[in-house]
């Protein structure tokens, strides 16, 4: 990206560019089992994190991290979670922490697609 040259993907494969390169047969069915995990990730979670993100990548120099880091606590504390989200501090509360990251890992497991 920073000096303009072109480069295939197999030239990058295993240099950690990239969280996967597929085959184009199995693009399609890696793209949706991706698109499935994600969706399961609480909405307002991911705006405030991508704010958040976006927020320390502007105030770099300026030493705003440490401030940011108290208001993205308390967002990140006080998410709505819908039905149908997972949410792991009430899983704690009524099952204990080892069960609670048992739930967590099944609720965001995602059977692989086969290509």
């Amino acid at each position: 990206m920073l000096t303009g040259d072109t480069i295939t993907a197999g030239e990058l494969d295993g240099k950690d560019v990239f969280t996967e390169i597929a085959k184009p047969e199995a693009v399609e069915a890696r793209a949706g089992w991706w698109a499935q995990k994600v969706s399961r990730m609480p909405a307002d979670g991911i705006v405030m994190a991508k704010e958040a993100f976006r927020l320390i990548e502007q105030l770099q120099g300026y030493q705003g991290e440490e401030v940011l880091s108290y208001l993205f606590h308390a967002y990140g504390t006080n998410l709505r979670f819908e039905q149908d989200e997972f949410n792991f501090v009430k899983a704690r509360a009524e099952h204990g922490t080892r069960k609670a990251f048992e739930l967590r890992d099944a609720f965001f497991e995602v059977p692989e697609p086969e290509v």
